[in-house]
């Protein structure tokens, strides 16, 4: 998963959409370690767009409110006046992963919208974002709204359950189109520790999300401070299309890498990576994927 991210945020900065910056949740003082209002929080600056990564563990920044009783991580942006996507992906690693919830306050600190756990969850049919909870949301928020502090957290009913995903072998099966081994699916436990992936964009933006992830613009009258946390939040089907020409070398890279990973048995790394050529227009991304399925 690590790979897939480093791939997914060099192709971002390749076609200047989005940069990756350096942010951090780490409480920056035992005063600040363990904090009861929003505006404590440790706010990272960002911009849209934007790509970057938090860190959860023991020397995370701690918020209990009375709406949020978790770690959490911060970060700040302009609404630059028109909607923004919103994209949280929390890798799965050594059988353990964060579920995020994400909340939004206004520059006053006044709640405009809560997304619970449900609108970042597991696909096991899409080998392309693989072993991860991840969605996308879209936000258009009040002119009034000058600036927007989002806070990522979890809660203790999230921690409490498990996500199970599909195994490799299955995933592999079904990549060639023959019968899936009859195996057990790992379990993957809720914690409190893990990585969350955040990515900032515009409408206009090039975005690696799957459209099945993504949910639909919120209207302005739509934030309200009341709403409750537990808000359902509808899904989209409209995907990013990338209108940039790729070099030779670029599709050569691709090439490449597809088959590498095939070979190595990483099936979501290639699906990854064949999604990404696909968004750069690169022909022949997928005949060499079958190619490389049918070799093996």
């Amino acid at each position: 998963m690590k790979r897939m991210l480093i791939s997914s945020l060099g192709l971002m900065a390749l076609l200047g959409c989005s940069s990756a910056i350096d942010v951090s949740n780490q409480a920056s003082s035992v005063e600040l370690s363990a904090i009861s209002a929003t505006s404590s929080v440790q706010w990272n600056n960002v911009s849209v767009p934007s790509a970057f990564t938090f860190e959860f563990n023991e020397q995370t920044q701690r918020l209990s409110n009375g709406e949020i009783s978790s770690r959490v991580a911060g970060f700040s942006f302009e609404p630059v006046g028109q909607t923004v996507n919103i994209a949280l992906t929390a890798p799965m690693k050594n059988l353990e992963v964060f579920s995020p919830s994400l909340a939004l306050y206004d520059q006053d600190y006044n709640l405009l919208r809560v997304f619970d756990s449900k609108a970042f969850g597991y696909d096991r049919n899409d080998f392309i974002t693989g072993e991860a909870l991840a969605g996308e949301i879209s936000v258009t928020v009040p002119l009034s709204t000058k600036r927007v502090n989002a806070v990522i957290f979890t809660t203790d009913a999230d921690v409490a359950k498990t996500t199970t995903v599909i195994h490799p072998a299955k995933a592999m099966a079904i990549a060639k189109r023959t019968e899936p081994p009859m195996i057990a699916d790992p379990v993957v436990s809720h914690s409190q520790n893990g990585l969350v992936n955040v990515k900032l964009s515009t409408p206009s933006s090039f975005s690696l999300l799957p459209g099945s992830n993504k949910a639909p613009a919120t209207p302005a009258e739509a934030l309200d401070p009341k709403l409750n946390a537990t808000t359902a939040t509808a899904v989209g089907t409209a995907a990013a299309v990338s209108s940039v020409t790729a070099q030779p070398e670029t599709s050569n890279y691709y090439f490449t890498s597809i088959e590498a990973a095939v070979k190595a048995d990483d099936i979501p790394k290639a699906l990854a990576l064949l999604e990404e050529a696909k968004a750069l227009n690169i022909e022949g991304a997928q005949e060499i994927f079958v190619k490389a399925i049918n070799a093996k």
